[in-house]
């Protein structure tokens, strides 16, 4: 038999194999159940052991992998397709109060996704309550002609006993776009509290010398500007990077600590009084480091004049 009709025919299964690959990955990818964009629809259900939640989501296989949440549990996953693009998708129910989630991520999109997303939110949800943006732009690299834009966006929706929350991200490098993460929750209002501002601090910095170094005197420094983030429990820098890593986020009081090499370092702002509290200690001597606190107020975002 001739070489190429043999290499011909040993390729025929796996281009079917290839084909029905195919077929498979298409079928596995659902439609976007327009339920969750009819206001009517939204509006009538309670989100607690509500049978039409459960019927939207009905073609979803049925969750069999590990449960990766204390508080709640996965009973469906599927990949759906909105505008275009394809999302995970998890129906989940809360354990404490059998109240519903639904939830969709993705991460593979282009640079319109974000913007197209919300165009076809507002258009059949509604103007949001809340609206959060923000973006920022920076050299990639300090001689480089290239600019790096990052840009992020919430909305919020409150809709009968339930809420929509929407976000998107990404960022723009030159002419290239590389996608964050767009997410679409749809929870009980009394488990999905309302998008707030973001709160911004400027506090009074006093710091001391502890231990081996403790012989230095007491000095003021610049204040400290920081960003309080209601919607994702964190504390972030002016510039909206990370604060430290934050561990604990209630109405009293927020901690953040953070490891690096050769120290550790944690810090406490009290929410009430209006204070906080920064220790740094080398590792090799915990009883030497730095202490800094002040008071701080709030502030409005923006230029002072």
């Amino acid at each position: 038999m001739n070489y190429r009709v043999r290499r011909r025919l040993m390729l025929l299964p796996l281009v079917a194999l290839a084909a029905w690959s195919a077929d498979i990955a298409a079928e596995s990818t659902q439609p976007f159940p327009e339920v969750f964009v009819e206001r009517g629809f939204l509006t009538g259900r309670s989100w607690k052991g509500d049978e039409e939640i459960d019927l939207a989501t009905r073609n979803w296989p049925a969750y069999t992998d590990k449960q990766g949440f204390d508080d709640k549990t996965v009973l469906r996953k599927a990949t759906v397709s909105v505008l275009g693009r394809r999302l995970t998708a998890e129906y989940r129910v809360f354990k404490a109060d059998s109240t519903q989630e639904v939830v969709f991520v993705g991460s593979e999109y282009d640079e319109g996704f974000c913007s197209a997303l919300f165009e076809w939110a507002v258009k059949n949800l509604g103007k949001p309550a809340k609206i959060l943006e923000w973006s920022s732009s920076k050299p990639s690299k300090p001689v480089s002609p290239w600019t790096e834009t990052w840009s992020e966006k919430e909305a919020d929706w409150a809709v009968g006993d339930g809420r929509v929350q929407i976000g998107c991200s990404g960022l723009k490098i030159a002419d290239g776009y590389v996608p964050a993460l767009s997410i679409l929750v749809y929870r009980h209002q009394a488990q999905l509290k309302p998008l707030e501002d973001l709160v911004y601090i400027e506090c009074s910095s006093t710091g001391k010398y502890v231990g081996r170094l403790a012989n230095r005197s007491t000095e003021e420094s610049a204040p400290l500007s920081l960003i309080v983030d209601p919607n994702h429990h964190q504390i972030l820098r002016r510039d909206r990077s990370a604060f430290l890593e934050t561990k604990k986020f209630t109405d009293e009081e927020i901690l953040a600590s953070k490891e690096e090499e050769k120290s550790t370092m944690s810090f406490r702002l009290d929410r009430i009084a209006g204070s906080y509290y920064w220790a740094i200690r080398l590792k090799d001597d915990k009883s030497t480091g730095l202490d800094r606190w002040g008071k701080c107020t709030r502030i409005e975002p923006g230029k002072k004049f």
